[in-house]
Formats: structure tokens, sequence, C-alpha cells
């Protein structure tokens, strides 16, 4: 029976040095992945692949510096494209994309700053629906604003209230 445990044990050595190595080159290619994504402008891909790579290196400060970074440029994206949509009339998808940028930053002030415009020109356009007899098209983009953006669900449930008498 000894004698058996002495032959195992160089396999299970072998073995334990084997997933290191490999959990080694996994968050190298995390990292390397994310690296591509964050240079192609695919940010929401960079922080997928740097939050495996800090999954598999949890005290790698180069991964959680990247993906800071990632975060940042991710909001930064989302703010442009659902100011993008608003200028365009694009109310769901303006609060929709605004949505995806809280649930990355929710404290950012580039969010907040948007939730801060997108709130009135949705209770507008909502008025603007109520007023040409278009109820439940109000009611979807006020909820869908309340679902999206929690913060401003205050705001927003004064203007549904007045929608639905």
């Amino acid at each position: 029976m000894r004698r058996n445990r002495h032959r195992l044990l160089p396999r299970f050595t072998a073995l334990a040095l084997a997933l290191a190595l490999f959990a080694g080159c996994t968050y190298k290619n995390a990292m390397k992945r994310g690296d591509e994504a964050m240079a192609s402008g695919q940010y929401d891909d960079a922080i997928e692949q740097y939050e495996r790579a800090l999954a598999k290196k949890p005290d790698s400060e180069e991964a959680r510096s990247k993906l800071a970074q990632a975060r940042e440029k991710a909001v930064e994206q989302k703010v442009g494209q659902s100011r993008d949509a608003l200028a365009r009339g694009e109310f769901a998808s303006a609060v929709a994309t605004a949505s995806e940028a809280a649930a990355i930053l929710p404290d950012s002030p580039a969010v907040q700053q948007l939730i801060g415009e997108l709130v009135p020109a949705v209770i507008a356009e909502s008025e603007r629906l109520t007023a040409a007899a278009r109820f439940a098209d109000a009611m979807a983009l006020l909820d869908a604003t309340t679902r999206g953006l929690p913060s401003a669900r205050e705001s927003i449930s004064a203007a549904a209230d007045a929608t639905r008498e």
C-alpha cells in the first residue's frame, strides 16, 4: 500500500503543476483578448475578458486597472450612443442604452448627468404621446424608463400617474 502512495505522488504533483500552468495561460489569454477588445473599441467584450482574468488571478492589479478602464470607456461609449438616440427622437433606444451604462457604473457622473437629461425628455415625449391619445405608447416608454433607470423612478412615476388620468 505504501508503495502505491509513492507512485501517486509524482502524478498528483504533475497534475497540480499542469493546472497551475493552465490557469496562468487562461489568465494571459483573457488579458490578451481584453487588450485586443479595448484596441478595437469593443468595451463590453473587454470587460468580460478582464473579469475572466480577475477570476483566474484575483490579486492582479493589472487586470483590475484594465477592467476599470474598460468600464469607463464602455460607459463613455454608451452615454454617447444614448445621447445620439435621444437627438434622433429614439427614446426607447436612448433609455435602453442609458440603462446599460447605469448597469456598468451606476454612480458615474456621466451616467447621472445623462439620466438628468433623459428623464425630462422622456416625460415630455410621454406627454406628447398622451396628448395624441397614444396612452399605451406613453406608458410603455415610462415603464421602460423606470425598469431600466431605477434612480429615475420617482420623477417618472408622477408622469405615469398623469398619463393614467
